[in-house]
């Protein structure tokens, strides 16, 4: 790795990668066994195994799995095995349900359509923030987005932290029928913001749906600063 490579966690001498939040499949990429999320922006970090769960099984059970080369597993074989027995090892339930999830994740193309769905996701926030005074900056890729709460876009000062910036958007959102994932971070430390992360099968009017809510929420957001 190079010297401005962060380093991915390490057990032993072996690196690490995991991705969280559905990472690879919301941003609409590929991972190879060898990749790990760190890869797109730092080439040179590979690690030789990477941890995945959540995507896999959609929430709906437990379910978890590990990615590694041939160059280990071979390795791990020829020394005699890795005994994975633990209790609920290969629960014939989380399996089927995880075979169905991946299943529907081919054949109905959602990597491929969290790439395009982004990119119209990323174009109507740009839209929306350029319109308003309240959004500092829209960040993120794929269907794995998100806006930053200010109280001027010029300076980015930070709404008054009283107000609880991300609850209350959440609530006005709420009020127009859209759920955000609004749960704050250190309390308010540094800024303010709040995830849009719709659903993988998404589509491109219920893209203009959700942007459209959230304008709505946002223009009350605005309201309510104002009469501060």
């Amino acid at each position: 790795m190079t010297s401005a490579t962060p380093s991915p966690r390490r057990i032993g001498d072996t690196p690490q990668g995991g991705p969280v939040q559905g990472f690879y499949l919301r941003r609409g990429t590929e991972r190879r066994p060898s990749a790990s999320r760190s890869a797109d922006h730092w080439p040179a970090a590979r690690p030789d195994l990477v941890t995945l769960a959540k995507g896999i099984a959609a929430g709906y059970t437990p379910f978890g799995a590990v990615l590694a080369p041939n160059r280990i597993v071979d390795a791990v074989v020829e020394s005699g095995g890795f005994l994975h027995g633990h209790t609920y090892f290969a629960n014939p339930l989380s399996c089927a349900i995880a075979h169905a999830v991946v299943g529907e994740m081919i054949d109905r193309d959602l990597i491929g359509n969290a790439a395009r769905m982004g990119v119209l996701l990323r174009e109507r926030l740009d839209a929306l923030a350029a319109r308003s005074r309240v959004i500092g900056e829209v960040r993120g890729i794929g269907l794995l987005m998100a806006i930053e709460l200010v109280a001027d876009k010029a300076s980015k000062q930070m709404p008054p932290p009283e107000l609880g910036p991300p609850a209350r958007l959440g609530a006005l959102a709420l009020e127009q029928g859209l759920a955000l994932y609004s749960r704050r971070t250190s309390q308010g430390k540094f800024g303010d913001w709040v995830m849009i992360t719709p659903p993988l099968i998404i589509d491109a009017a219920q893209v203009d749906e959700l942007v459209d809510l959230l304008a709505r929420a946002i223009a009350a957001f605005e309201r309510t600063l104002s009469a501060r």
